[in-house]
């Protein structure tokens, strides 16, 4: 290179050092001020959130608690509204940061909701009622008076007579009817029987919940028969007539909400809206047992 090229070299070299600089420093600019300047967040979550109840018993309270975390570089105002189905059952209101400054966690608050009673669940499903009809005739012929012992097991007894046992549903037992061949006889009665259905302490926020009327039902719950018989002895023919009625119960999934509504205490009307929330099952009857 000749000595004479030389300054303009350098001088080219010098300048984009200095371009370079210049870019350097403006990007520093750019980033601190897109760090520092922005509008910031808010966090609002429950505290042990994998121990939130799927079900609780009837008479037990709900406790649980949340957190709401500012993220902000200015004052915030918090306004708060604890939901159970449709139903306001807490409100508050509190800034952040705290005046407190000695306080470890002044960006930070926490609040406990405890003492709730949660009404029962269960609804009856609308529109689903079904009903049957059943009909059944016992001919005449050598019948034997039976029973049970204790144990369950059959005993004959008075053999000189023709009996015809009709076995009823009643509750979540039976009932035997004894009818003598010799005679014309009726009887009429309802029964009411109880099936369960689902077992509700595996009832789970993760089920997949129908919308029945604007509803969420779990699959755990009971179905309700009605029956009325009628029962007619003629002379050892007998026939037995009902009519059933199925009514069908399920637990409704109550959702309990927190709504938190964020926005900086200098700047009331702009504000940031915050959801959370879960589902829980609340039964008529306590779910443990004191013995």
């Amino acid at each position: 290179m000749d000595y004479r090229e030389r300054p303009i070299m350098y001088g080219l070299i010098a300048a984009c050092i200095a371009g370079i600089v210049l870019v350097g420093i403006l990007l520093i600019f750019v980033s601190g001020t897109t760090l520092f300047s922005g509008e910031g967040f808010s966090e609002v979550f429950f505290l042990d959130s994998d121990q939130l109840p799927n079900v609780i018993g009837g008479g037990e309270p709900l406790d649980f608690s949340f957190m709401v975390a500012s993220h902000h570089n200015e004052k915030m105002d918090y306004k708060y509204n604890v939901i159970a189905g449709d139903t306001i059952i807490k409100s508050g209101f509190f800034s952040l940061p705290n005046d407190d400054n000695s306080q470890k966690d002044r960006y930070n608050k926490t609040i406990a909701i405890t003492g709730i009673k949660l009404s029962p669940t269960l609804m009856k499903i609308p529109n689903a009622t079904t009903s049957s009809e059943t009909q059944n005739t016992y001919n005449g012929g050598l019948g034997l008076l039976l029973s049970h012992d204790g144990s369950g097991a059959q005993v004959v007894s008075d053999p000189s007579y023709l009996y015809y046992p009709v076995q009823l549903p009643v509750g979540e037992d039976h009932g035997t009817l004894i009818f003598n061949p010799a005679k014309e006889e009726t009887f009429h009665t309802t029964t009411t029987t109880k099936t369960n259905i689902g077992n509700l302490l595996e009832v789970s926020q993760s089920n997949d919940a129908i919308e029945i009327a604007g509803a969420r039902i779990s699959d755990t719950g009971y179905d309700l028969s009605q029956s009325e018989w009628t029962i007619q002895n003629n002379y050892g023919i007998i026939t037995a007539s009902s009519k059933t009625v199925t009514e069908h119960y399920r637990y409704e999934f109550k959702k309990i909400t927190v709504e938190v509504e964020a926005y900086p205490a200098n700047d009331p009307n702009n504000v940031a809206n915050y959801e959370i929330h879960f589902w829980i099952v609340g039964s008529e009857n306590p779910l443990h047992s004191d013995n």
